[in-house]
């Protein structure tokens, strides 16, 4: 069953709960203007997951690391190019990077989304059950959405200066007490 909505109705993290609960196997996919994410789950687990915000991508990560250069970065995705080979295969197959090390650089990226996501409060979802996901990523790496959605909720949540507002506290204004009428005393 495919379904669809807006993330103001829908929150994505009471969305992405659901999901999780249900052992969902399908494809979440998350946008706002431009930006769009992309949840590859089974069984109500993240298997993958994509972005198309340059910084997110997964070669941007292993050169912010400094597991890889720019120079190797460019050269693997031309060698995956043609054959359509995922950029973690390559680069491992080269020897570039080693499974353990793009399997936490995977999990971090799928954790740092899932995060994210949840906080967003404008954007459209759309999750289909029928697209089932493709082959298992060779490199297995898979996320714990329940326990992702619980350590976000059991987080502490900082405050900056700029967030506090000055409150005073207001005093009642004293209620009039009625005085007798010198008819009344009468």
């Amino acid at each position: 069953m495919a379904m669809q909505g807006d993330v103001r109705t829908v929150p994505v993290r009471e969305l992405l709960a659901w999901l999780a609960r249900r052992r969902a196997t399908g494809i979440l996919s998350l946008s706002r203007g431009m930006v769009v994410w992309r949840f590859q789950l089974r069984a109500g687990r993240v298997e993958m997951a994509t972005s198309t915000e340059r910084e997110r991508m997964l070669g941007r990560m292993l050169v912010e690391r400094g597991l890889i250069d720019e120079r190797q970065l460019e050269a693997a995705l031309k060698r995956g190019q043609p054959a359509g080979a995922r950029l973690g295969r390559t680069l491992t197959r080269a020897g570039l990077v080693s499974p353990a090390a793009l399997t936490e650089v995977l999990a971090h990226k799928m954790e740092g989304l899932l995060v994210d996501a949840m906080t967003w409060t404008d954007g459209r979802f759309f999750f289909d059950d029928e697209a089932r996901p493709g082959r298992r990523p060779a490199i297995r790496t898979t996320v714990d959405v329940e326990a992702v959605i619980s350590r976000v909720h059991a987080a502490p949540v900082a405050v900056a200066d700029a967030d506090v507002l000055e409150v005073n506290e207001l005093t009642p204004t004293p209620t009039p007490t009625p005085t007798p009428s010198p008819t009344a005393l009468g």
